[in-house]
């Protein structure tokens, strides 16, 4: 199957000739399951086989489509993902998703590893579904107005639909402000690092300026140039480099890429709010989990405070979190970077003023941590049987 048409550089799939494919191949993927005598999907269900008119808004995914991970590497999952992706497609009928002519037009066009292309394109979206195992179906009229139909999770419903508003203004947005919030805020700000995404090939990769698209997405960011955002986004903090080198994909890069094709759409606000909260999440995640307390730019400090932090009363230990960000921000202004001797692990190359600094973290202290050695201006506490790493470098 080849794409019909190109958008922008975009490889588009008409629905007609698409729609009769994945009749095609879905009734190969079941009889070759009948063939194997394969166990059935856990929590599969036929779209097919649904009464009309069967409301699927809010469902989980996993429960439609089954486990993304069930099945062996081999002829089995990719069976299986043929079967989920079919499915996924029927189930739209006419006209086709936007989503899906799109995101796997490239995967029909251009065949990989000598790969049916029906093939490589299903695989897309099982690495979309295992990367997101708790999504939920988005209602057909929000999803119609975004690049992925489902949500990454549940509780995301008014964010998508104001980021969808955003994404379809007509108003500009200027790359050279830091700080320019969004006009909804972003649900879960200290959102903790995933490690299940920190370990998958599907995450996004911020490496100081680098941004790797994730592999499901490639075929809405990569034509016909590279969906380079570190033309646009601040530098990454060396702290993070070292600490958390690889974090998930921001929410509107996922839902509205073709929109930020424009690098002027209002929907950019949300990225930088997203990048942001992980930053802000990754600098409250090094002080608790690492110890290590780290210097912030003026710039990033101004970016944390017009982030919208109110809705962490409904979230587990929500103002616990708040509470720490803001001492850590009134503990920034007076820390002595300037003049701390012991515990430094990383200075700054010029001024050789401490950047990151080993503490510990202690709740009865006035900022909630102290330093582990004398220093004139910041309260401190003795820890004899901790000993530093080498330091790591200049920033």
């Amino acid at each position: 199957m080849e794409a019909t048409h190109m958008v922008r550089g975009v490889g588009f799939v008409a629905d007609e000739p698409l729609i009769e494919a994945a009749r095609y191949n879905r009734r190969v993927a079941i009889r070759r399951m009948i063939e194997a005598s394969w166990p059935a999907i856990p929590s599969f269900r036929d779209v097919m086989q649904m009464p009309d008119g069967t409301n699927l808004d809010g469902t989980p995914v996993a429960a439609v489509h089954g486990d993304a991970d069930f099945g062996n590497q081999g002829a089995q999952r990719q069976t299986y993902e043929v079967l989920s992706f079919c499915n996924e497609l029927l189930r739209y009928e006419l006209p086709l998703h936007p989503y899906h002519r799109r995101l796997y037009a490239w995967a029909l066009a251009f065949p990989v590893g000598g790969l049916d292309t029906f093939v490589v394109a299903s695989n897309n979206f099982g690495r979309l579904r295992r990367v997101w195992p708790t999504a939920v179906i988005l209602p057909r009229s929000l999803a119609d107005r975004l690049d992925v139909p489902f949500a990454q999770e549940g509780g995301l419903e008014d964010y998508l639909e104001q980021l969808a508003n955003s994404a379809s203004s007509v108003r500009d947005w200027d790359h050279s402000l830091v700080s320019h919030p969004s006009p909804a805020a972003f649900p879960r700000p200290f959102r903790p690092p995933s490690y299940r995404l920190r370990l998958m090939a599907d995450s996004a990769v911020l490496e100081r300026r680098a941004y790797l698209a994730p592999a499901w997405a490639s075929g809405l960011t990569r034509a016909p140039m590279h969906f380079n955002l570190s033309r646009w986004l601040p530098k990454t903090p060396t702290w993070w480099v070292d600490n958390l080198p690889v974090i998930e994909t921001p929410f509107a890069v996922s839902y509205v890429a073709s929109a930020l094709l424009n690098d002027t759409n209002a929907a950019w606000s949300f990225v930088y709010d997203e990048l942001h909260s992980f930053v802000l999440a990754a600098w409250v995640y090094a002080l608790h989990h690492d110890g290590i307390f780290a210097r912030m730019s003026a710039e990033q400090l101004e970016a944390f405070n017009s982030l919208g932090t109110n809705g962490l009363e409904s979230e587990e230990d929500g103002d616990v979190r708040r509470d720490t960000f803001h001492k850590m921000c009134q503990a920034h202004h007076v820390f002595p970077w300037g003049d701390i001797t012991e515990g430094v692990r990383r200075r700054d190359a010029t001024t050789q003023e401490a950047r990151q600094v080993y503490v510990k973290v202690d709740e009865s202290s006035q900022y909630g941590f102290v330093l582990r050695h004398p220093c004139r201006g910041f309260e401190w506490k003795p820890d004899p049987g901790f000993v530093p790493p080498p330091e790591p470098g200049g920033a």
